[in-house]
């Protein structure tokens, strides 16, 4: 089967890394959409922390403590993120459909997906996907995520290597996303030191 065969629904977040991941997705096959998780606004950032620290105020000032610390090299990382993956010709490929969400599965994202009938859905660096949109694909979902499962999971799996020291860990897992898990078939688990 040729890959311009399939079609592939995007669901991702912004970011240089994940413009560059579409660009490079709509080389290989018939990019059909793109769903943007947009929830990123200030607000749902401040409540989603405080929710996170369990509103204790120990907690609070714990990692704001940490955040402070680490603020210069998140500024420096994504300076070289975006010398990395260059927006060449905007954020995203202009030609593909393109839904800004603030819940990717949330309705409006599901009715929109199921529109496009995908063969294929890929998710890189957006959030839990929920059965909903899990069984819109024909051939099903794939999930791609720096951190080799199951020993980083989250957020910032690279950062938490180094910090613990733990090279041998830094890497990208690849795996299939089921219903009620994500913890499908791994894929590949390539390690990149």
């Amino acid at each position: 089967m040729n890959p311009k065969d399939i079609s592939v629904v995007i669901l991702t977040s912004r970011g240089p890394r994940h413009s560059y991941f579409c660009r490079e997705l709509e080389r290989h096959f018939n990019l059909k959409g793109l769903v943007v998780d947009d929830r990123y606004h200030a607000s749902d950032r401040i409540l989603t922390f405080l929710k996170s620290c369990d509103y204790n105020p120990f907690r609070i000032l714990k990692r704001l403590s940490l955040k402070k610390r680490i603020l210069p090299f998140e500024k420096r990382d994504e300076k070289i993120e975006r010398a990395a993956f260059p927006f060449e010709g905007g954020e995203f490929p202009v030609e593909v459909p393109l839904l800004l969400s603030p819940d990717p599965n949330g309705p409006e994202a599901v009715e929109w997906i199921k529109a496009l009938k995908p063969d294929v859905i890929a998710v890189f660096g957006t959030r839990l996907i929920r059965d909903s949109v899990l069984s819109l694909a024909k051939y099903g979902v794939l999930n791609l995520h720096t951190g080799l499962s199951p020993f980083y999971r989250g957020g910032q799996c690279t950062f938490w290597c180094l910090y613990e020291k733990d090279p041998g860990h830094v890497g990208v897992t690849v795996h299939t996303c089921r219903a009620k898990s994500t913890e499908g078939i791994l894929s590949t688990r390539p390690r990149l030191i």
